[in-house]
């Protein structure tokens, strides 16, 4: 593995968050969380990440929404995958969805791999 990379979890569900974070964790990465859409802002915005998982429905500031500021307010282009619970790539795909959206299975199991 080359150098760990640094990632920014953004979830409001702490059993959901827990995957990406100790997968990732476990691999060598620097994975830092919050749980609100403008927690996420704010430290996206202080901190430099190679990847920012955002999961779609936040409080305070939803994922599409974070997404979009952090791209036309700070011109930050760090890869965004969006986790969501909608029950089918085909409804997150009707949903307008970005391509990266990862839609969570049942199980809210997801392998991440970098």
């Amino acid at each position: 593995m080359g150098r760990p990379l640094r990632i920014l979890v953004v979830d409001d569900n702490d059993d959901l968050a827990a995957n990406p974070i100790d997968y990732l964790g476990a691999r060598g990465h620097l994975v830092e969380s919050v749980a609100d859409g403008v927690s996420g802002f704010r430290l996206a915005g202080a901190k430099a990440y190679d990847v920012i998982v955002l999961d779609l429905v936040l409080p305070g500031m939803d994922g599409v929404t974070l997404c979009r500021r952090l791209r036309e307010e700070l011109g930050n282009r760090t890869p965004v995958p969006m986790l969501t619970a909608r029950d089918s790539p085909f409804t997150a795909r009707r949903s307008r969805l970005p391509p990266s959206s990862i839609t969570r299975p049942d199980s809210s199991r997801i392998t991440f791999r970098f």
